[in-house]
Formats: structure tokens, C-alpha cells, sequence
């Protein structure tokens, strides 16, 4: 598909430039990102024959119009395929649940709520007094001093 040639007005002159952007690799990710998925079948032949009955999910599509796909399992590798040799795989109870797509970000973690620390006072004791830092010792070890 030709790209549209952009115009550019550089002072009174207009000058035509190619177009750098191409609406093909937007449409692919609207269409395919976090979708679960399998390879074709018959597209399973020579290098993508190791992805023969896995299931992935679309991370997100890349501006060369290539899906990045992050097959089910421990691995977190992300394969760059053509979307043409994928296929969409039904979700099932075990399909893990769809993450936000990545799209020059790191992933998000989950922050592990830590348990309140348990103060002594609530026991009747004394509150525990904070570790102080080099500085802060020196400091004090010097005022002693005066």
C-alpha cells in the first residue's frame, strides 16, 4: 500500500516529503493486543514450529507491523511473529488473565502489603528508638564534647 506523500511548507516554497508514518502497524494493535492466541497450524512449519500448540498472548504490535508475543509458561520472552500466522485461542478457566499492554514501560508489580510492626508501648514497654546513621552518631559524639 503506497504511503500519501506529506506536504511541508518551508517559507514561501512547498516541499513534498514521503510519509513516515504508517496507519498499518495502529490498526494491528488495536486488533490484536492482549488477545490470546495460537499459531496457525499450517503455519507451524521451519521456525515456528516450536510455538506448534502453545498459547500466548499479544503484548502489543511493534511499528515493523510484528506481534510480541508472550507465550503461556515460566518463560517471559517476548516473540517478535508475523501477525498473518497467528490465530485467536479460545480463553479457558487456566488462560492467566490479561495484563496491560506494555508499551515502553516496565511492567507494573504488585506491591506486597507489609504487616504494621508491632509496637513494644502497645505491651507496656518502651517504643523501639530508630538506628541512627553515621552522621547522626558523629554528630552527637561531637556535641558531647563541647
Amino acid at each position: 500500500m503506497p504511503r500519501a506523500p506529506a506536504t511541508v511548507a518551508v517559507s514561501s516554497r512547498s516541499l513534498t516529503l514521503p510519509s513516515m508514518w504508517d496507519a498499518r502497524p495502529e490498526q494491528l494493535k488495536a486488533r490484536w493486543t492482549g488477545r490470546v492466541i495460537a499459531v496457525r497450524s499450517e503455519a507451524a512449519v521451519g521456525p515456528l514450529a516450536r510455538f506448534a500448540g502453545l498459547r500466548g498472548r499479544v503484548r502489543t504490535v511493534n511499528m515493523n507491523g510484528r506481534a510480541l508475543v508472550q507465550f503461556d509458561g515460566a518463560d517471559e520472552t517476548w516473540f517478535d511473529l508475523d501477525p498473518a500466522a497467528l490465530e485467536e485461542a479460545p480463553v479457558t478457566p487456566d488462560t492467566p488473565s490479561p495484563v496491560e499492554p506494555a508499551v515502553g514501560e516496565e511492567p507494573k508489580v504488585q506491591a506486597v502489603p507489609k504487616a504494621p510492626a508491632k509496637s513494644q508501648a502497645a505491651d507496656g514497654g518502651e517504643t523501639p528508638k530508630k538506628k541512627l546513621s553515621v552522621l547522626e552518631l558523629a554528630r552527637q559524639q561531637g556535641a558531647a564534647k563541647d
